[in-house]
Parts: structure tokens; C-alpha cells; sequence
């Protein structure tokens, strides 16, 4: 009887095992889907997350849409206390408190990257962003101190030291007012 429920519990942690490699090749994968004859292309992941969504400008004549019809993205923020797990993918509003030096460091490929990083704070909580490669050079000569500011599509990691944080990347919208 023990060595029947031994071997049970054995395959269920292998099917265990199992679902979560398949998770994990999934999220790597990425689905586009299109509308329109190529008009309208949106890509999106295996977690679930939209990547990208392209619209020609044919599609849509600028006299024919009022800007009141569409939401502001404010709308659809998360708040930083609401950010509690890793990998959660969300868009983020708040004001700058404090901005860090950019730094660069060397990939094991031997090519140099870098990384800028600063506290945003809304009034529910402060959290560190940190903005990698290409953002980071993007923010560099604009983000100040006190300046708001808008990320869509960021993601929520582990720190180092245990804490979640916000990371930006090719990926990730980033408007500065």
C-alpha cells in the first residue's frame, strides 16, 4: 500500500515537473494575430501579456476620431501597493522622487549593457524602476527629480535583497512630463 501511494506521489511531481517546463516554453513563445488584410497586427506572449499592437494609419482618418472617445491610460494603472507578486505585468503613473546615475556592465557575450535605476512614488507607496539598455538611454537626459511619469507595460521582479521592483525594457512605454 505505502509503495503504491510512494509511486503516486512520484508521478505526480513529475507531472508536476513536467507543467511548469511547458509553462515556462510558452512563455517564451509569442502569437500574432492580424485584421484588416495586415492593418492591424497584435502580438502577444505565452503569459497572456499584449507585446505589441501596430495600426497603419490608413486605418484609422485623425478628423473622424474624437479624442474623448478613447480612455486615458490613468484609467487603467496600477497602483504600487497592488504590485505583490513577481512577473506581473501592469502600467504604472507616479512622481519621481529620486533618480540614481546610470551604470553599464558587460553581458557574459562580452557586450556592454546599461542600467539606470529611480524611485517613483504614488500615493499609495514608493517602489524602485529599474530601466534597462535602450530605456536607459532614453530616459537618461530627461528624468528628473519631481517629474511625472508613465510606464506601460512593466514588470514586477524579485530584487536581490528580496524586494519586488519595476523593470523597464524594450518592451515597456515610458512617458515623462
Amino acid at each position: 500500500m505505502t509503495k503504491g501511494f510512494g509511486n503516486l506521489i512520484r508521478q505526480a511531481q513529475q507531472l508536476q515537473s513536467k507543467m511548469m517546463q511547458v509553462q515556462e516554453e510558452m512563455a517564451g513563445r509569442t502569437a500574432e494575430a492580424s485584421a484588416g488584410g495586415g492593418m492591424v497586427v497584435a502580438v502577444a506572449n505565452g503569459k497572456q501579456e499584449l507585446v505589441s499592437i501596430k495600426i497603419e494609419k490608413e486605418v484609422v482618418n485623425p478628423e473622424d476620431v474624437e479624442s474623448d472617445e478613447y480612455p486615458f491610460i490613468d484609467q487603467f494603472t496600477t497602483e504600487i501597493k497592488e504590485i505583490t507578486k513577481p512577473n506581473q505585468s501592469f502600467h504604472l503613473s507616479g512622481r519621481v522622487k529620486e533618480v540614481f546615475p546610470p551604470s553599464t556592465f558587460t553581458r557574459q557575450d562580452s557586450s556592454v549593457g546599461k542600467v539606470m535605476r529611480f524611485i517613483i512614488v504614488d500615493n499609495t507607496g514608493e517602489i524602485m524602476v529599474v530601466s534597462w539598455n535602450e530605456k536607459a538611454e532614453e530616459l537618461e537626459p530627461v528624468l528628473k527629480k519631481d517629474v511625472q511619469v508613465r510606464l506601460v507595460n512593466a514588470k514586477a521582479k524579485e530584487s536581490s535583497n528580496g524586494l519586488l521592483e519595476v523593470h523597464a525594457d524594450a518592451t515597456t512605454y515610458i512617458e515623462v512630463e
